[in-house]
């Protein structure tokens, strides 16, 4: 069988820069924020092994290229971020269950699928701030994509619950993929202790499509 390849990947040995330099913290704070996007995904997904789409061991010179000899899970990649400081390796899992020592710029991940599955776990990644559970998001910090985003001067249910709806499902979604706005009405309703969907939880939903999302097939 043809290696699957995957298009866009970034090697998760960057991720400390990245998020020092988004953080605008030591890399040490770095380590430690992303060591708690990994830590969560590990107890939300109960250390499964990742799928080959969202976090895998590359062909060496081939980034994209995914090499099925090896497993990547949340907690092994939690405990190579707590111990980056004092290791240059992530121990993977093999398929004949013995683990190996892995150079981790050969470590990959698709940030979209990987920051799907954090919002599902019911946490966002705040810019210039780190981790933070969704609801517990700090009031008035600007999470949206867009540099012109506004924030509301107060609050209301609604306003919440569309806030929480966009970052669940827009904030760096998959445009191959694009949430199903039945979806996000429905979320939104849940949001507002409604017991199903309506016209205007559909209103609201469609409020916060962004401009450039693809069409629903």
């Amino acid at each position: 069988m043809k290696p699957r390849l995957i298009k866009e990947p970034l090697a998760i040995v960057d991720m400390i820069g990245s998020a020092a330099a988004e953080l605008k913290k030591s890399n040490l704070v770095a380590a430690m924020e992303v060591y708690r996007v990994f830590n969560i995904l590990a107890d939300y997904e109960n250390s499964q092994a990742y799928t080959s789409g969202m976090m895998w061991v590359s062909v060496p010179s081939k980034q994209g290229t995914v090499n099925s000899r090896y497993i990547v899970t949340a907690k092994l990649v939690a405990d190579y971020f707590n111990n980056c400081m004092f290791q240059d390796f992530i121990v993977c899992l093999k398929a004949d269950g013995t683990f190996e020592n892995i150079n981790p710029e050969l470590v990959m991940y698709s940030p979209p699928i990987l920051m799907e599955n954090f919002q599902m776990a019911g946490y966002t990644w705040v810019p210039r701030r780190g981790v933070y559970h969704i609801d517990e998001i700090p009031k008035n910090e600007v999470t949206a994509t867009s540099e012109s985003a506004s924030i509301f001067p107060y609050r209301t249910l609604e306003l919440d619950a569309m806030h929480s709806a966009a970052l669940k499902f827009w904030v760096d979604y998959d445009t191959a993929r694009p949430p199903l706005q039945k979806s996000v009405s429905s979320y939104i309703a849940d949001r507002l202790n409604l017991t199903s969907a309506n016209r205007k939880t559909d209103a609201l939903a469609a409020a916060i499509r962004p401009i450039d999302a693809p069409h629903e097939r």
